[in-house]
C-alpha cells in the first residue's frame, strides 16, 4: 500500500477511481465515501435482526438457516472470517447480547483515513517509511503500567499480523507491563463475550485496585 496514494484520494474526493484505489487494498468506502463499513453483512442481516428483536423464535429470512437467531449468529462469526468478529457459535457470545449490542451502541462506519492507516502499519514488515507513522520510537519510551487483553482470533482482518497485538507489552519502557492472551475469543468477545467477566473485568478490576494502593 501507498499511504500518499491514499491521502491523495481522500483528498481529491469520490471518484470512482479513488473507490477503487480503496477497494484494492481490501478497504470499502461507506456511502459518504470518508467511512469505511466496518462490518459487511448481508442484506437480509437486518431483516433478521429486526424479526428477532419483535420475536426470539422468529424464523430465518434465509432458507439455509431455521430461526432468524440461527442467521444472525452465523453471520456474526463469518463477518470478517471465521471467528473474527465473534466467536459466538463456538459460545463464546450470546447472539442476544450482541444483537443487543448492535441495535443500541454500534456503528456501521469508521473513518477510512484510521483504517487505511492501519492497513498500512499493520501489514508492514519492520518500520513503516512514512516517518509520521513508525510509532515505534514512541512506544519504546512509555514508562507507565500497562495491562493488555488481546483476541486470539482476530487477527486475520484488515491482514493484521498476530505480532502486532504483543507489540505494547514487549516493547514499553515499562517494567510493569502484563499480556492477556484470551483464547477463542473474537474481537468483540473481548467486551461483550460469556467469558469476558471472568477473564477481562475481573482481572482487570484486580489490576487496577492494586495500582491505586
Amino acid at each position: 500500500m501507498d499511504i500518499d496514494k491514499c491521502y491523495a484520494a481522500l483528498s481529491e474526493g469520490d471518484t470512482p477511481e479513488n473507490r477503487n484505489l480503496f477497494k484494492s487494498h481490501g478497504l470499502t468506502p461507506g456511502d459518504h465515501y470518508y467511512e469505511a463499513t466496518v462490518a459487511e453483512f448481508d442484506s437480509e442481516f437486518y431483516e433478521a435482526i429486526g424479526a428477532y428483536v419483535h420475536d426470539l423464535g422468529a424464523r430465518s429470512p434465509v432458507p439455509d438457516f431455521d430461526t432468524a437467531k440461527d442467521y444472525i449468529a452465523s453471520q456474526f462469526h463469518n463477518v470478517w472470517g471465521a471467528k473474527q468478529f465473534s466467536n459466538v457459535l463456538e459460545g463464546y457470545a450470546s447472539v442476544g447480547m450482541l444483537v443487543a449490542f448492535v441495535v443500541r451502541a454500534a456503528v456501521p462506519y469508521w473513518p477510512l483515513v484510521d483504517y487505511a492507516e492501519e492497513a498500512y502499519i499493520g501489514n508492514w514488515n519492520g518500520k513503516p517509511p512514512k516517518p509520521e507513522l513508525q510509532f515505534h520510537d514512541g512506544i519504546c519510551e512509555i514508562d507507565v503500567p500497562l495491562i493488555v487483553f488481546a483476541s486470539e482470533e482476530w487477527t486475520t482482518a484488515l491482514g493484521m499480523q498476530f505480532w502486532y497485538k504483543q507489540l505494547g507489552p514487549v516493547m514499553v519502557k515499562s517494567t510493569d507491563a502484563e499480556f492477556h492472551l484470551l483464547e477463542n475469543f473474537g474481537h468483540i468477545d473481548v467486551l461483550l463475550g460469556e467469558y469476558a467477566k471472568q477473564q477481562v473485568f475481573e482481572p482487570l478490576h484486580g489490576w487496577l485496585l492494586k495500582h491505586h494502593e
